[in-house]
């Protein structure tokens, strides 16, 4: 994905700044669709060859992408709360998943750093045990170590208790509702609240120093 949004701004119609195939790729997400789209209407706004600022692109941007499911654990392993629950919801509602879906995301991440825990396994190792991508084996165990036993089995606990609670609300007139087609507002609102919660179990970083000394 990465190769191919570089390609497509490299052949891009616009000579596009270093600010502004931020703000691009920021916006995108993994909606990739949405990026020649983009392209395009710069082009027909500023014409062929212009060159374009982040200034100039950020009126055009229309809807926002979806992200990939690692971007949201990454934020929220990393500790940053807010930048957590913006990417929940553009992984909610841009990216149409159910609330369930992204529980079952959720859960697998931390289930995998707990299969791991205390096994000194590299990243090799782990990715045979779980059956994984040596990648994600590798987060896997920089996330056992991070948070050690007690965390990961407080945030398998807080993931068990959402989903206690969504399944209760499906139950309802108001939970049939929001579990619609469309991503309820209540199940949104359960995965905003357990984010949170997910990403306070973190050791504290420097963004979220940065927060408690303002």
């Amino acid at each position: 994905r990465a190769a191919w949004f570089d390609q497509t701004i490299a052949a891009a119609p616009v000579r596009l700044t270093p600010d502004s195939i931020g703000v691009i790729r920021e916006h995108v997400g993994e909606n990739a669709g949405l990026l020649s789209v983009l392209l395009e209407r710069l082009a027909a706004v500023y014409g062929n060859g212009s060159k374009v600022d982040g200034d100039q692109v950020a009126p055009h941007l229309g809807e926002v992408g979806g992200v990939p499911p690692w971007d949201l654990t990454d934020s929220i392993d990393r500790g940053d709360t807010d930048k957590a629950v913006a990417l929940l919801v553009r992984f909610v509602v841009a990216g149409q998943r159910h609330p369930l879906q992204v529980l079952s995301t959720l859960q697998n991440h931390y289930a995998r750093a707990l299969a791991v825990h205390g096994r000194g396994y590299g990243e090799f190792e782990a990715a045979k045990l779980l059956g994984a991508a040596p990648f994600q084996a590798k987060k896997a165990v920089e996330l056992s170590e991070r948070l050690g036993f007690r965390n990961i089995v407080r945030a398998l606990e807080l993931i068990s208790t959402a989903e206690l609670q969504m399944k209760g609300a499906a139950g309802s007139d108001l939970g049939r509702l929001a579990f619609g087609p469309e991503p309820g507002v209540d199940g949104l609102l359960v995965l905003e609240v357990l984010v949170a919660r997910l990403s306070r179990l973190a050791p504290r970083t420097a963004v979220s120093g940065r927060r408690r000394s303002r």
